[in-house]
């Protein structure tokens, strides 16, 4: 009987002028793979505090983004800005802690404020309806405008009575 060829002993490398010398190949060190989602805290103004995050804002990042984010509203600042312009995925535990962050804030007589330039951020907000809940800007300069220089919620006038949804006080809203 006949030996198939899976059966056959191979020939040695060097033996066969055929055969061609393949070297071993060299061990790498595993590749890093760049950080999912980058996160930066600055403190643009004595009353403001910008968090920049860069990347995916998933099931798997969302606890790192909750460690940053959550204790900057326990600061003494008066508005939080997020910006999510360079944030290329937004999940919904990432939509949910926004959510909760936004009524955090507001509890605390802070405001939250979203830069939201993106498309894939965009369409998760408004899918979501959180786009019409929590205040979205197109760029940091537009939120980091009018920086209230009280701790005052959403909807109470300086005076601590409430305005109506459409009230402008003092030409601002």
């Amino acid at each position: 009987m006949t030996p198939t060829p899976f059966e056959q002993h191979p020939v040695s490398p060097g033996s066969d002028p055929f055969t061609p010398l393949v070297p071993e190949p060299a061990r790498q060190e595993p590749v890093e793979r760049p950080e999912k989602l980058r996160l930066r805290v600055t403190r643009p103004g004595p009353n403001a505090i910008l968090l920049t995050a860069a990347g995916e804002v998933d099931s798997t990042t969302v606890t790192r983004f909750r460690e940053v984010l959550l204790p900057r509203l326990s600061a003494t600042a008066r508005l939080l800005v997020v910006d999510l312009g360079a944030v290329e995925f937004l999940s919904v535990p990432g939509l949910e802690l926004l959510r909760y962050a936004h009524s955090q804030a507001f509890n605390r007589g802070m405001l939250l404020r979203l830069v939201v330039n993106t498309h894939a951020v965009r369409r998760a907000m408004w899918q979501t309806g959180l786009d019409t809940v929590l205040e979205n800007h197109p760029t940091v300069a537009s939120a980091l405008e009018a920086v209230p220089e009280e701790r005052v919620p959403e909807g109470v006038a300086s005076t601590g009575i409430a305005e109506s949804p459409g009230s402008v006080l003092n030409g601002e809203r």
